[in-house]
């Protein structure tokens, strides 16, 4: 999956987590879930893939900032 694809997923679901969290109710708790569910999915998904290191902001060049190989 492209980088770009992994960040519209966490996006998306953070949106649908802020949504839910005003709604009142047992919807908070479901707000809460998937705000969890998305943490996770920082946590998981936006890592370099040759390094591991979490990668917030890629160099111009497309590049991880710790080990230097190019990221799709």
């Amino acid at each position: 999956m492209k980088r770009k694809h992994k960040q519209m997923i966490i996006i998306w679901v953070g949106l649908l987590a802020g949504i839910l969290l005003f709604r009142g109710g047992w919807m908070t708790y479901a707000g809460l879930g998937i705000f969890l569910l998305d943490l996770g999915l920082v946590w998981l998904l936006l890592r370099c893939p040759h390094c591991g290191k979490p990668v917030r902001e890629l160099c111009p060049d497309k590049t991880c900032p710790y080990c230097g190989k190019k990221v799709e």
